[in-house]
């Protein structure tokens, strides 16, 4: 078995070789770009992390914000049938709100300004599914 090298491991021998080595060498510029790649690289696994956080934050905040949402919804339309005095609070309880699949699509929408709202996830087939 063979055990992986971490990126700052790896940057880290190149510089101590690039130390050792002539200025203006060969093999030092050639280090000194493989060096410019690694931290790269490394940067480039730092901003996946941080993404891949801030989405799964922003998915446990879409859920509680949709679970406000149809609370409301809730209590608006109770209030609003008892102040026309036309229902019970427990007939408006007991009509169908929306169906469950229109509630899911809805609550799968992004929150308006999110910044994941513009940048969908390509699956199967062209379509697109929010993170």
């Amino acid at each position: 078995m063979v055990k992986r090298v971490s990126i700052k491991n790896s940057m880290r021998s190149l510089k101590r070789l690039i130390a050792k080595l002539e200025e203006g060498s060969d093999k030092r510029v050639k280090l000194e770009k493989s060096l410019a790649e690694l931290e790269s690289k490394r940067l480039d696994v730092i901003r996946v992390e941080r993404e891949k956080k801030n989405a799964k934050r922003y998915r446990g905040i879409r859920f509680i914000e949709g679970q406000k949402l149809t609370r409301k919804l809730k209590q608006l339309r109770k209030s609003l049938a008892t102040a026309e005095g036309e229902v019970s609070p427990e007939q408006v309880l007991s009509k169908p709100q929306l169906g469950g699949q229109q509630r899911l699509s809805t609550a799968r929408e992004p929150l308006p300004g999110c910044p994941l709202a513009r940048r969908p996830n390509r699956g199967a087939a062209g379509t697109h599914r929010w993170p």
